[in-house]
């Protein structure tokens, strides 16, 4: 069983971490972080964009490979 008085003396330090969590929430709100941030969790990463460029470059280059071969014959 749990002591009444331990209880108490944890509730009012979760109740004060509740909250400072919540000022947090606001201000992330109220400065645009909290948009900024969810908007950002969808796009790639730059190492992503990076890969994808260079796999699409390396296909122009064999296609205008392929281009150039099928003009020489």
């Amino acid at each position: 069983m749990i002591d009444p008085d331990r209880a108490g003396e944890l509730i009012i330090p979760m109740v004060g971490a509740g909250g400072i969590m919540l000022y947090l929430l606001h201000v992330a709100v109220k400065t645009g972080w909290l948009e900024t941030f969810l908007k950002n969790l969808d796009k790639p990463s730059s190492d992503a964009i990076k890969k994808q460029s260079d796999e699409m470059r390396a296909d122009m280059d064999r296609n205008v490979a392929d281009r150039k071969a099928r003009q020489d014959r």
